[in-house]
């Protein structure tokens, strides 16, 4: 005997489900099904059913979609929901009864996990067949996003090869189990016998400084237009503001997602520049210089166009006193969508000619350099892209 659902718009998709499994038995009520119960639940004066359900589409986290119910969820609805839960006669898929149990507020049991590397090799243990997320987070700041994945053995038991990583970088794992239970976080830093030689990627244009009580500085997360879940850095990073006032160095460490610590200070006060780096214990790098209660100055990422747009000028004006025709690279690096008909030009330009030899050697060596630019150009243009001192090389 099933319990009666109050709500009927609820009620309408759960009865579309048991007549899906009554007529296929293995059938279950999926992540889309829960994602149009939820809909339906958390609807409201101000948010309709339809117009909800396409927000939860777009949400990319479980934390994300319960968020966007829970204002709208009456006890009524949230009673209905538990029914569905407690329901022995409806299946549900694991992603589904995890989602409905993080808006109820039933916190599933979270396996454990336990990993580390071996060389170039992610190895560790963790319940029973469950699946083990891995990503690189020294390179890939998204928090939702992963690299690779293994499924655990009968025993908990998995390896993983990383090619993909670097020496010195971070990675971060969770593991979800067969009822889509997660479990929290865990990391480690990717062959540590060996130097690490790469330093930390930096959001540092997402982080705000603000003037507080007692000579301190708030440092927080910048608004932002669009909600991104996005790491600041690579997790236990350290952070560095040197104060051009005072000439004091105040450090942070990140936690286990990359992110600021609760109620972050560091000393300062209304409209000092601090210049801010981030490092890892063995590599760092400084990003830009924040104001605080303002925004930022010229920064790094800043000086590099400069220097990309100085570059390629230099090289562009020597390629057309070689050839006329090399007019067409212009004073600028040319657009993402353009950089395929410039790297033609430039391969072009590079092609032996009727031309002495010295002539062509440099003309060999400026369509490199170009090509070199049109790279750096092309990466930096990428979102979220931050520039490396691999790039300033390119520049020389």
């Amino acid at each position: 005997m099933t319990s009666r659902i109050g709500d009927a718009g609820i009620r309408k998709v759960v009865d579309s489900v048991r007549s899906e499994q009554a007529a296929a038995p293995g059938a279950q009520l999926s992540l889309d099904e829960a994602l149009a119960v939820l809909a339906r639940a958390g609807d409201s004066k101000a948010t309709s059913a339809a117009r909800l359900l396409t927000a939860l589409r777009a949400a990319t986290s479980q934390a994300d979609r319960a968020a966007l119910v829970k204002p709208g969820l009456t006890a009524g609805e949230k009673k209905d929901l538990e029914t569905i839960l407690d329901d022995a006669s409806l299946t549900l898929s694991p992603e589904a009864r995890a989602l409905l149990g993080e808006v109820v507020g039933r916190a599933p049991p979270k396996p454990q996990l336990t990993v580390g590397s071996l060389g170039k090799e992610a190895v560790g243990r963790t319940s029973a067949n469950a699946t083990v997320y891995l990503t690189d987070a020294s390179r890939n700041l998204s928090l939702d996003a992963y690299d690779a994945t293994v499924k655990a053995d009968a025993q908990g038991r998995f390896s993983l090869a990383l090619p993909w990583a670097a020496t010195g970088d971070r990675i971060v794992a969770w593991a979800v189990d067969g009822q889509g239970n997660k479990s929290e976080l865990a990391g480690f830093k990717l062959d540590t016998a060996h130097l690490d030689t790469t330093a930390p990627k930096l959001l540092w244009d997402r982080l705000a400084l603000t003037p507080a009580a007692n000579g301190q500085v708030a440092v927080g997360r910048a608004q932002e237009a669009i909600s991104l879940r996005t790491r600041l850095s690579e997790p236990f990073a350290t952070l560095s503001f040197r104060n051009a006032r005072t000439g004091e160095v105040t450090r942070l460490q990140l936690d286990v997602t990359g992110d600021l610590p609760p109620h972050a200070t560091i000393p300062g006060a209304a409209g000092d520049r601090l210049e801010v780096s981030a490092g890892d214990g063995s590599q760092s790098e400084v990003f830009g210089t924040l104001v605080v209660g303002g925004g930022a100055l010229e920064t790094v990422a800043d000086r590099h166009r400069t220097a990309l747009k100085a570059a390629w000028s230099a090289a562009s004006t020597r390629a057309s006193r070689l050839d006329t025709a090399a007019y067409a690279f212009g004073l600028t690096p040319p657009s993402p969508s353009e950089a395929n008909i410039a790297r033609n030009q430039i391969e072009a330009f590079m092609r032996p000619s009727t031309t002495n030899f010295a002539t062509q050697v440099e003309r060999e060596a400026l369509g490199r350099k170009l090509l070199a630019l049109l790279d750096v150009a092309q990466r930096f243009s990428s979102p979220g892209y931050v520039v490396t001192t691999a790039d300033w090389a390119a520049l020389r």
